[in-house]
């Protein structure tokens, strides 16, 4: 009699059990189908911090989302996790490859990437605009790859356009539709040092930029360049990177709409601004950040609206008395004048008087 009490109170905790994984299981299926009731933009919000790859895969969960993937106006390809993703799973023995395997199958990945991009595309064709469009590939890749894929963005009505690739070639040459598309607002390009060719200027360049950032490339033609930033009319935020100039040719920042300038590390053991004239002319430039060599010369003009002035100085290549030093400095200090907060770091302020930075709150 025990013994069938107890195994009876056993069977009740057991079903007890059943019941409560039943409930559990209940709760995820409604909580799956309440996700996938949820409007197309708030999906949209959430895959939209996932990469394309990752998103595509949301495609078997079901009918709902079988074609959702393509209407996401956030596309994100990146070669080194589509190359971590695909190694995994077809040559989980990739540590031990060696001489050609490892090169053939390095390649193979390159391949499926580079059709993985043109399938995504061609599935949204003409279909959805496109909010933001990513590609890091880290590698080199043909640039007619490159090309057809910002034209396909473009045609998408592309606002933000983020691009990190090695052409393959030493010179670049940026398509003549991106400079004239007028749905971009920001702009990031990094190069790998390729030398970067900008196309004729024409009546619309850049019409709705409002944000550059240029990185590892070779600004071949500066005058150029600065002819570029000074005809862009809604250009607030310029940052370059890393980026290199020929011979020691001046470059040239003039803008009227210019808010916030920062340029960090022009290359101090190669052709860059040490050996180069520094001229920043923006009325509107509130927030100045520059960290590299000391140039050869600068003149700064016209900054009125200057708030905050950060410079880090690092040591550069060129030999120059202390004299000079010290001219060079007081000249650059002396265009910061008008700003309200100057941070220095890591430089030798060379007989200046605080007295000629009358409006200046703070120098640290």
């Amino acid at each position: 009699m025990e013994i069938s009490l107890v195994k009876r109170k056993a069977f009740l905790h057991e079903d007890d059990r059943i019941r409560d994984l039943k409930a559990r299981l209940t709760h995820r299926d409604d909580y799956a189908t309440t996700i996938s009731e949820l409007p197309d933009h708030i999906l949209h919000q959430i895959l939209s911090n996932l990469e394309t790859i990752e998103v595509v895969r949301t495609s078997v969960l079901s009918k709902r989302w079988r074609y959702l993937w393509t209407s996401i106006p956030y596309l994100d390809f990146s070669f080194p996790s589509f190359y971590k993703d695909m190694v995994a799973k077809k040559y989980p023995n990739h540590s031990y490859f060696r001489g050609r395997l490892k090169v053939f199958v390095h390649l193979s990945c390159q391949k499926a990437f580079t059709n993985f991009v043109r399938r995504a595309l061609d599935s949204r064709k003409g279909l959805w605009s496109i909010l933001k469009f990513r590609l890091f590939f880290g590698e080199t890749i043909c640039h007619g790859d490159t090309d057809q894929w910002i034209y396909e963005a473009i045609n998408g009505n592309v606002q933000e356009l983020d691009l990190t690739f090695s052409p393959g070639t030493r010179e670049y040459q940026l398509p003549a539709c991106l400079v004239t598309c007028k749905s971009l607002s920001v702009l990031r390009l990094g190069l790998y040092f390729c030398k970067l060719l900008l196309p004729r200027l024409t009546d619309l360049t850049f019409p709705g930029l409002k944000s550059l950032h240029i990185s590892f490339a070779r600004l071949q033609d500066e005058d150029l360049f600065g002819s570029y930033i000074s005809n862009c009319p809604l250009l607030e935020d310029l940052i370059l990177v890393e980026c290199l100039l020929p011979d020691p040719k001046p470059l040239e920042i003039s803008s009227n709409s210019l808010k916030n300038l920062t340029i960090q590390d022009m290359r101090r053991r190669f052709a860059g601004l040490w050996l180069s004239k520094l001229t920043v002319s923006c009325p509107k430039l509130v927030s100045f950040n520059y960290k590299g060599p000391m140039a050869e010369d600068y003149n700064l003009q016209n900054l009125s609206s200057l708030d905050t002035v950060e410079v880090d100085l690092i040591p550069g290549s060129a030999e120059r008395s202390e004299e000079e030093v010290g001219n060079i400095i007081r000249k650059m200090l002396h265009g910061f004048r008008s700003a309200r907060v100057l941070k220095l770091s890591e430089i030798q302020v060379c007989n200046f008087s605080p007295s000629n930075f009358h409006d200046i709150n703070c120098i640290y």
